[in-house]
């Protein structure tokens, strides 16, 4: 697949999310599962998410980190919310940085996504960017309404100074 990498202007994000270690062939699962309990809570705490689930990465913070990271793999995945909320573990409550960042959109199942990774890195390095901080996921196809995986499309989200 041939990526394309546009560098925007973000807008700070807070999420919620469950922060959790998997390995590589439990990845999927481990999503599905993880975004089904934080969208529980959500809801039984009376919180609409304000965007589709996302997925941090803080394994990657670098140019030159290991792209997929080593296992197992240290996952944050969530939903973005309107406001900041206050949270116990084991919920994670953060921000999904503000100001420019690169983007692209994978599309795909989801077990190629590092090659959106590196299409980011090399840009990112032929353009003498600097990433601040870990990239992001956001899920835009639901696959219990699209089972085909060939269909699927991910954004994959890096801030950058």
């Amino acid at each position: 697949m041939e990526y394309q990498v546009e560098v925007e202007e973000g807008i700070e994000q807070p999420y919620v999310g469950f922060e959790f270690e998997c390995m590589p062939d439990e990845f999927e699962t481990r999503v599905e599962q993880t975004l089904t309990e934080v969208w529980s809570l959500l809801d039984t705490a009376g919180v609409i998410p304000a965007g589709p689930p996302i997925c941090v990465v803080p394994q990657i913070q670098r140019l030159d980190d290991e792209i997929p990271p080593p296992t197992p793999w240290r996952l944050i995945c969530g939903f973005p919310v309107e406001d900041e909320v206050e949270a116990e573990d084991p919920v994670k409550a953060g921000t999904l940085p503000g100001g420019r960042v690169a983007t692209t959109v994978h599309q795909g199942k989801l077990d190629t996504l590092s090659t959106a990774y590196l299409a980011l890195q090399v840009h990112m390095m032929q353009n003498g960017m600097e990433p601040s901080g870990a990239p992001w996921e956001i899920y835009l196809t639901d696959p219990a309404w699209e089972p085909d995986e060939s269909q699927w499309r991910t954004v994959v989200r890096w801030a950058i100074r």
